[in-house]
């Protein structure tokens, strides 16, 4: 990751306000950025994405290795007082790419009085544009472009120029950086022989449940026809429900699977297949040649 931008002797402060994935950008950068003179903070503005990273180990391990203080902010009073103090402390402030509308008001509003130096990084694995070329998340463009965009990528620097962005930097692909690579999967538990499902939440909008299990149905058909020895392992999307997931595979009387917590990066560079369902959590292991369906 090239990360020559930010300022080591800086305060630095990520705030998380949107998803569990802006972690998953998070502490990689962090772990790259090494030991820093001074303090770095991890802002968590909601309780799942609190517990979110009191359930991942290799993130309590980078937090422990290096200068990082966390913060919850449990409420609306903790929210201001809270940021208010972070602003006060913080030199560089990293938001993700996807805020709700509140919180880019309450940001830009604070930011008015502190005036501190706002990054904008992505907030997932995913790609940042879609299959019709439209930029994701189209209401906070105006938000991000006042400000410096992280990308993985030169074609989505190359798409963001093209939009009108004037400040964005390429830093590269977070789950391909080899030192956090190495830490994963040296403190990750270890399967053997094994395809790895990353899963989705079933929703009314998208994939419905009835589409889930039809899905469940064709992967688990194929895993018996061909490889029934291999054991299927599971990473859930972060809001999906694991009954659910255990109570398709019952009804479909599938019972060679481990549903687990470990760390998607370490099961994914050691899995002999991946099958990514509506997520884009496949690039993982298809940036890091495994073979991914």
């Amino acid at each position: 990751m090239n990360l020559s931008f930010i300022k080591k002797k800086n305060n630095i402060s990520f705030l998380i306000t949107h998803v569990p994935q802006e972690s998953e950008t998070v502490f990689p950068i962090i772990n790259r950025l090494g030991k820093v003179k001074k303090r770095i903070f991890v802002v968590f503005y909601r309780k799942e994405l609190f517990d979110y990273y009191r359930k991942n180990k290799i993130f309590k391990i980078i937090k422990n290795q290096n200068n990082v203080k966390i913060l919850f902010l449990r409420n609306t009073i903790y929210k201001l007082i809270g940021s208010i103090y972070i602003f006060f402390k913080s030199d560089e402030i990293f938001l993700g790419d996807a805020m709700k509308k509140n919180y880019k008001t309450f940001f830009s509003r604070l930011n008015i009085f502190f005036k501190k130096k706002f990054f904008i990084f992505r907030h997932s694995t995913g790609t940042l544009i879609k299959n019709n070329h439209k930029l994701r998340f189209k209401e906070n463009i105006e938000f991000n472009k006042k400000f410096t965009n992280l990308v993985s990528t030169e074609k989505c620097k190359e798409m963001l120029i093209l939009s009108g962005y004037e400040k964005v930097s390429v830093i590269g692909e977070v789950y391909c950086d080899k030192n956090y690579q190495k830490l994963v999967d040296s403190n990750t538990r270890k399967f053997k022989d094994y395809i790895l499902l990353f899963s989705y939440k079933s929703n009314l909008s998208f994939y419905k449940y009835f589409d889930k299990v039809e899905h469940y149905k064709a992967i688990t058909q194929l895993l018996n026809k061909h490889h029934k020895k291999k054991t299927l392992i599971i990473k859930l999307h972060p809001s999906e429900n694991i009954s659910e997931v255990r109570k398709i595979l019952m009804l479909l009387k599938f019972y060679n699977f481990k549903i687990v917590s470990e760390n998607s990066i370490s099961l994914a560079i050691n899995a002999i297949l991946v099958i990514s369902l509506n997520t884009s959590a496949g690039l993982i292991s298809f940036k890091n040649k495994i073979p991914t369906v």
